[in-house]
């Protein structure tokens, strides 16, 4: 099986990816072919629909000819909502979680990661010329 905790951050995006794509075609996709037949065709056409009525969300397509060609679609927004970001935050947060330490990899696995970064704005030493009025304070001591 997969090991969650091999994958890398864009393994994780495509993931979400396929699963957006995946819920769109389950969700809307045969009304989204039903309207490409609509404005494809050259017989007769219909209406396609798509609106938001207080908390709800509707999408409808409709063929003047038959009432067979007809295709809706109504969610709550939540509802909507939920099935959008629930699930790949989610896997993100087992992802995450499933990630081993840094420090808790054995040398050999450290080796093959990425060198810990720089700063981008290093911290001064105390007797760096941006602050030479430190300098005379550590010599006075001594």
């Amino acid at each position: 099986m997969f090991r969650l905790e091999r994958w890398t951050a864009g393994t994780l995006l495509g993931t979400w990816a396929a699963y957006w794509a995946a819920l769109l075609g389950v969700t809307i996709g045969p009304g989204l072919l039903a309207a490409r037949r609509l404005t494809r065709g050259s017989g007769p056409h219909g209406t396609i629909v798509a609106s938001i009525d207080g908390s709800e969300v509707l999408l409808k397509v409709n063929e003047s000819v038959s009432a067979t060609g007809a295709w809706s679609f109504s969610t709550s927004i939540a509802a909507a909502l939920a099935w959008i970001a629930l699930p790949p935050l989610a896997l993100w947060l087992v992802w995450l979680i499933s990630r081993p330490r840094r420090d808790a990899l054995p040398l050999a696995d450290r080796a093959a990661l990425p060198p810990d970064r720089e700063p981008v704005f290093p911290a001064p030493s105390l007797t760096s010329p941006e602050f030479p009025e430190r300098a005379p304070i550590e010599q006075e001591r001594k």
